[in-house]
């Protein structure tokens, strides 16, 4: 197995999810029982959104790409890559501002985001190619 490339932003994200439900259980605490809820609510929601939904490592074999989540894994074959476009993100979309979103089309449609780094990028292109990074689905 090739080396993990951890996003440092993913480990960000969790522990700013982790000190609002901190800050939630001291506003308990304290009897701020309105900051409580919202810093709670929004400490758990957001650890377990990164916890189930945003992949934190990312690992590039000779014949796949592997995305690494905290309770799964999701594979691509390159061969079955029909796009790979570099787009722009803002924290709404997705926490790490430039990405590459990978459409495959077998077994299903599917889509992987890639967080873009300086070692993403440089993988990506001797994986997956420059020709199919700006190629747009038919």
């Amino acid at each position: 197995m090739k080396e993990k490339i951890f996003i440092y932003k993913w480990l960000i994200s969790v522990f700013v999810g982790i000190v609002a439900a901190i800050i939630g259980i001291v506003g308990f605490i304290i009897s701020y029982v309105e900051m409580g809820v919202v810093f709670s609510l929004f400490g758990v929601v957001n650890t377990a959104w990164y916890a189930a939904f945003v992949p934190h490592s990312f690992v590039f074999h000779s014949k796949k790409i592997t995305a690494l989540y905290v309770f799964k894994k999701q594979e691509v074959k390159y061969a079955d890559i029909r796009s790979c476009d570099k787009e722009e993100s803002g924290i709404r979309n997705y926490p790490w501002g430039a990405y590459y979103r990978v459409m495959a089309d077998k077994p299903f449609w599917r889509e992987m985001k890639i967080p873009s780094t300086k070692e993403i990028d440089i993988q990506v292109k001797n994986h997956i190619g420059l020709g199919k990074i700006k190629r747009r689905l038919p």
